[in-house]
């Protein structure tokens, strides 16, 4: 993963010096005698954000003697040209700007004018139209409105809200028309629970009106409508609204108050009638709108369209009937036929196919609609209190009304829909007689702001989300083609005649300072790095120094020597020279010995040593970059704290930082600094170590610092030579390493001299005596103290550099007592934080495979489209069709895909591929789940089979890749490439040619012990588990952990992971075998398996196949199985004190099954010799098998080489080790100890949470 742009540059952080020091105020501070860490200079690790950009003003830029020396050389060199250069340059330039530019500005001036005039006719024009046809919208619906309340007063037969407007179709088709909207209709207001029955008994008697208008909108539209379908169709017989999966809920009087608002003629007439009856105000969006038209009683616009997937569909049915959309979206004709039970209570099998989605018609634009709706009332009698009756919806798009508003031909301009509320705007391009909708949004170009031309469009107001009316206008501006249009060379033509005739009388002197400028520049460069180097290593008194040696060197003409190899060289020498100078005898070096040394006495200075505890194991078991990584956000991070607590940065010698306070400026309260810079130090560890668990894996969260601090006279300065640095000498050094080593993790350990200065300043609540005194090397017994800090860290693993052997703090505290889990199904747990962490790395590991098979995939010019349904289910079926159980399953062949050269030549770049949000939600809830199902022992849970995916991953990374060849192969011929990949793929078996068989490796080592009980698989046999009887009294916890997996895997709530993972039956089969193959192989006690697996690696590495392909695949299985169960113990074989970790929880969890009889022998009785039979006959062995099959790299020589030096410290050590482990183990009191405490702490208590130390069997 690459390292953040604020986190890269680790050479350029500060030390500090480009602070000026203000005494007074720290002597204030320490007066006042504060007991706050903080003040108002303090640093939070986890608020600090700094920029990089800031790095070059602090180092590259010159003050005080640096920017006197820089600006002497410079005046040396260019004094003399400088004058006449300025003097020739400004006489050609100031003649060459008069005279261009002023013919320049005339021309331009006329074309200018031309545009102006033009873009305002056609804009006010453009303005005028869409002011109109708002109107004439308004007028159209108003007269509709008032035609309904007069037909209504004059009916005998009809009373509101039992209304039918007849001739619907007609009118509506007209109304359409005229106002150039999309959608017509009408809906009753239905105000209480009576009038609601009667209506829903009225719109079923009533709906003849649909037959009327499906006859006339077939005329009109020929073939959109199955005229004798729809005929039969029936509309909801209750008012009704949608929730959910499309689910139709009639309205009860406890769902929802009166009134209600039924959606009843729509014209034209829907091709799925379902739409009627629908309760508008069932919308939030249309129940704003609607109270809005109750109270102030006038119509309303909406600023979109409505949020309301009822809205949604019902555009969708219209694509296929309106013309505009066809022009648009050529779309197909809508199917109503259902295919499900026409009783059910769906109401049809293909409305609800229409409705669930298979209907999606998601490229149609929803923003570029919105809503008009105009009240119809009882009576015309504004005196009297008028009531709404029902409402008149049009359904409008804006990019109608701005259409035929201006004459072929004309440029485009940009329209844009703008209210003064706030909400939503959108724009459309305007262009000839055509306008475009562009999207939501202001999106006309910026640079032409001053020349909007802005029309209200008074006719029909709109309402916020927050009630406010709103008032609509069009704002038009120009483009950038229509300004081209009127723009033409004549300008630029004559403007550039003039400009050649000054640039070729310019040319010979312009070449001439050229040459004298780079020459600047190069001594200009040479002595800005020259002073960036100096600062960045050295404190500002020794810069000093250095800097008046090389000033006194020019004044008197003699040759400055560098202070360090390659200073003064180009830069792409510098760094080479710099590593790999070995002669420092040469002349001029020499000359180096011969001057002064560069140093000092500091008497009152605090020292800092600093220890990252456990890296050395952590580091082990990573990547060189990982490491790296980690080293170099952790100490950029304390750069930036030195630099801000004004620290000066030493050195960081492997994981030790180093640092120190009162050099080169002495500073009265240096330990109060050093104590402060220590505190935050310790705190940023803890919040990094957090973070980037999600992406450098297991235990980066559990990595700690041990910090030591001493204060004494130090001395400091150059220590010239190869490879100079600056350097501390001194007692003070020496002591303040001894109080980092004897220290404790998340713990900073203070001598007395340091405690003293904080007590003089007044700090004594800062720090405590420790309670045993510390034996020292050289020192003897010393007594020292601990600087409290806040958030102070629980310790844990020891530092590799640290003497004191491993002990695993989650074990050291008592576990209670839980029930034998013997046949019990999985259980899912709720994750802590932690194990968050490392559900997010897992996934990071799986989404970097993934889009490895997506992009094989793309090389393969498959279809890239998701699988449709039927076919996931297909698959689905298929497994489950499966018969036998999972062991029997097991191949001695899997067929990998065979090497392709023309998808290796095409083989996408994995970062480019972007995966679907569903995809990776699907996978982070997948491995979340898969998390929840792992039970609470110490060794057989997710962090271990985490650290199981970890080994998989870096032995996957150390096989070479054919697709890595293009990169690291320096042949010229792409044959010889693509014959050198063919060797490679065939010399790895093709394990990682196929993305896909990576994921299915890193996924069983995900799954392997999922569900596991913590007790061998022995013992669920004997105990007649029934689990047992399933699989047949084989390999139970492995096939147990395959089922519930695969069975979760294949649920269609993943059917988005699926698509990716396969897409056809083949892939699917070949990922099945993979998983189940890789999982079989971590049951190592079989002793039946054990020899089926070793037959099967003899006939693969010893005898001859003549077949090449069987050949390869037969390696590639056995390799892939060997891969995890490597894997498996890779604790083993791998770093000391995390061998001892795994070693010590297995050890638990063995006791635990003996304590609660469920295993007949006592472990520690078997425990030392097994370690050793086990080393000898299964871990040994199979490293070396990792080493024989030839792929892993140097891999296969470090897990040889750990587990041979882990089985000599075993057994120089594994009796003592066995007797702490056995001491360790909770007794029975101690178990019902801390349960009684656990049922009497009060909620929220610092207590452990009850189970979280591996209670479950």
């Amino acid at each position: 993963m690459p390292i953040p742009k604020q986190l890269v540059d680790v050479s350029r952080s500060s030390n500090g010096n480009d602070f000026v020091y203000d005494a007074k105020r720290e002597n204030s501070m320490i007066e006042d005698g504060s007991d706050n860490f903080d003040d108002e200079s303090s640093y939070s690790s986890s608020a600090h954000s700094t920029s990089t950009d800031d790095f070059p003003t602090q180092h590259a830029g010159l003050n005080g003697k640096e920017d006197a020396f820089a600006d002497n050389l410079a005046k040396k060199l260019t004094r003399d040209v400088k004058v006449w250069r300025s003097i020739v340059s400004f006489m050609l330039l100031l003649t060459a700007i008069l005279v261009t530019v002023s013919t320049y500005i005339f021309l331009t001036a006329e074309e200018t004018r031309d545009f102006q005039d033009a873009f305002t006719g056609f804009a006010n024009r453009l303005g005028d139209i869409a002011h109109s046809r708002t109107y004439a919208l308004s007028f159209a619906l108003a007269s509709r409105a008032e035609s309904l309340t007069a037909m209504v007063e004059e009916s005998t037969s009809q009373a509101w809200p039992f209304v039918t407007v007849s001739h619907f179709e007609v009118r509506g088709e007209n109304t359409r028309l005229e106002t150039r909207t999309e959608i017509f209709a009408f809906a009753p207001l239905v105000e209480n629970e009576t009038a609601k029955t009667l209506w829903n008994n009225y719109s079923v008697s009533n709906q003849d009106w649909l037959l009327d208008s499906y006859e006339r909108a077939t005329i009109a539209h020929p073939g959109a409508y199955k005229f004798e379908e729809s005929s039969t169709a029936q509309i909801e017989p209750e008012v009704y609204r949608v929730e959910g999966n499309w689910q139709f809920w009639p309205e009860k009087p406890n769902s929802s108050p009166a009134p209600w608002l039924p959606l009843w003629q729509i014209s034209p007439p829907p091709p799925d009638p379902y739409p009627i009856n629908f309760n508008m105000l069932s919308s939030p969006d249309v129940n704003r709108l609607v109270e809005y038209v109750q109270v102030n009683k006038v119509p309303v616009m909406s600023d979109k369209l409505v949020r309301h997937p009822m809205f949604s569909n019902l555009v969708e049915q219209y694509a296929d009937i309106t013309p505009a959309f066809n022009e648009t979206y050529p779309l197909t004709a809508v199917d109503t036929e259902g295919e499900g039970d026409s009783d059910s209570s769906d109401g049809g099998g293909g409305r609800r196919e229409l409705l669930s989605g298979s209907y999606n018609k998601s490229h149609v634009n929803e923003e570029g609609y919105i809503f008009v709706l105009y009240p119809v009332y009882d009576t015309f009698d504004e005196e009297r209190d008028r009531n709404l009756k029902g409402i008149f919806l049009s359904l409008l798009r804006w990019d109608w009304m701005l259409s035929d508003a201006i004459h072929e031909g004309t440029d485009e301009m940009i329209a844009v829909m703008n209210n003064n509320c706030g909400e939503a705007v959108y724009s459309y391009s305007i262009k000839g007689t055509t306008a475009t909708y562009l999207g939501v949004g202001d999106q006309h170009d910026q640079r032409y702001n001053d020349k909007v031309v802005t029309t209200p469009l008074n006719a029909i107001h709109g309402v916020s989300e927050g009630g406010v009316k709103c008032d609509f206008s069009i704002d038009v501006y120009p483009t950038v083609e229509m300004r081209e249009a009127y723009t033409s060379s004549q300008a630029v033509v004559f403007t550039t005649i003039l400009g050649l005739a000054f640039a070729t009388t310019a040319l010979f002197f312009l070449f001439y300072v050229r040459i004298v400028q780079r020459r600047q520049t190069k001594v200009m460069a040479t002595a800005a790095r020259t002073n960036a180097i100096v600062t960045s290593l050295f404190p500002s008194n020794v810069r000093d120094r250095i800097m008046k040696d090389a000033e006194d060197a020019v004044n008197n003409n003699k040759e400055i020597v560098p202070f360090l190899p390659g200073m003064g060289e180009a830069p792409k020498k510098k760094l080479k020279t710099f590593l790999d100078e070995e002669n420092p005898g040469t002349e001029d070096q020499l000359v180096m010995f011969k001057t002064k040394p560069i140093a000092d006495l500091f008497p009152e200075t605090t020292v800092m040593f600093a220890d990252l505890v456990g890296f050395t194991a952590w580091s082990s078991v990573r990547e060189p970059t990982q490491v790296f990584q980690l080293l170099e956000t952790i100490y950029h991070s304390f750069d930036e704290i030195a630099r801000r607590r004004r620290v000066f940065k030493v050195e960081t010698v492997g994981d030790c930082y180093v640092a120190v306070v009162g050099l080169p400026d002495p500073r009265k309260d240096h330990a109060v600094i050093m104590a402060r810079f220590a505190r935050d130090c310790m705190q940023t560890v803890s919040d990094l170590t957090k973070k980037l668990e999600v992406t450098l894996g297991p235990d980066t969260g559990d990595l700690q610092i041990r910090i030591g601090l001493h204060s004494g006279p130090v001395t400091a300065g150059v220590l010239r030579g190869e490879k100079s640095r600056f350097q501390l000498f001194g007692d003070t050094v020496n002591t303040a390493a001894r109080m980092e080593s004897t220290g404790q993790p998340s713990k900073i350990q203070l001598s007395k001299e340091t405690a003293d200065l904080l007590l003089a300043a007044g700090k004594s609540n800062w720090m405590r005596e420790r309670e045993e005194k510390v034996r020292a090397k050289g020192k003897g017994e010393l007594q020292t103290y601990w600087l409290e800090v806040r958030h102070e860290g629980a310790a844990s693993v020891t530092s590799g550099s640290s003497n004191s052997d491993f002990i695993d703090e989650e074990l050291k505290m008592p576990q209670p007592a839980a029930k034998p889990m013997k046949d019990s199904g999985p259980t899912a747990r709720p994750l802590d934080a932690k194990a968050k962490r490392l559900v997010d790395w897992n996934c990071d590991q799986m989404i970097r495979l993934l889009k490895l098979i997506v992009a094989r995939r793309n090389a393969q010019a498959r279809r890239s489209s998701q699988i449709q349904a039927s076919t996931n289910e297909e698959f689905l079926n298929a497994n489950l069709r499966k018969v036998g159980t999972v062991l029997e399953e097991v191949r001695e062949i899997i067929t990998l895909p065979k090497f392709d050269p023309k998808v290796y030549r095409n083989h996408d770049d994995p970062d480019s591929v972007q995966l679907n949000e569903d995809v990776l939600q699907q996978l982070h809830d997948y491995v979340s789940t898969i998390a929840t199902l792992y039970r609470d022992n110490p060794f057989h849970n997710f962090e271990h089979a985490s650290h199981v995916t970890m080994s998989v991953s870096k032995l996957l990374s150390r096989i070479v890749s054919p697709q890595d060849i293009n990169r690291n192969h320096n042949e010229n011929s792409e044959q010889k490439i693509e014959d050198y990949a063919w060797e490679v793929h065939k010399s790895t078996y093709g394990i990682t040619s196929d993305p896909l068989t990576q994921f299915a490796v890193v996924f069983s080592a995900l799954i392997h012990d999922v569900d596991h009980t913590g007790v061998p698989n022995a013992t669920l046999v004997k105990e007649n588990a029934k689990i047992a009887e399933l699989y047949k009294q084989k390999s139970v916890a492995e096939q147990n952990s395959v089922d519930l997996a695969w069975d979760m895997l294949m649920d269609t709530k993943y059917a988005a992971l699926q698509n990716v993972l396969y897409t056809n039956t083949s892939e699917l089969d070949r990922f099945r075998q993979l998983v189940v193959n890789s999982v079989m192989a971590t049951d190592i006690v079989d002793k039946d398996l054990k020899a089926l697996r070793n037959a099967r690696w003899d006939k693969a590495f010893k005898d001859v196949e003549e077949d090449e392909d069987k050949d390869v695949n037969r390696k590639a299985t056995i390799v892939i199985e060997h891969l995890i169960q490597a894997s498996d113990v890779a604790h083993t074989m791998q770093h000391w004190h995390i061998f001892r970790k795994w070693n010590e929880r297995l050890f638990q969890e063995m006791h635990k099954a003996y304590r609660e009889g469920r295993a007949e022998k006592d472990p520690s009785e078997f425990w030392y010799k097994g370690e050793i039979g086990f080393f000898d006959f299964y871990i040994i062995p199979l490293a070396k098998k990792l080493k024989e099959c030839g792929v892993f790299g140097v891999s296969s020589d470090e897990y040889l080489n750990y587990a041979m030096k882990n089985r000599e410290e075993w057994i120089v050590k594994g009796n003592e080790i066995v007797q702490q482990m056995l001491e360790r183990v909770p007794t029975k009191e101690s178990l019902e100890e801390q349960a009684e405490e656990q049922e009497t702490a009060p909620l929220g208590g610092g207590t452990r949470r009850r189970g979280s130390s591996g209670s479950k069997g």
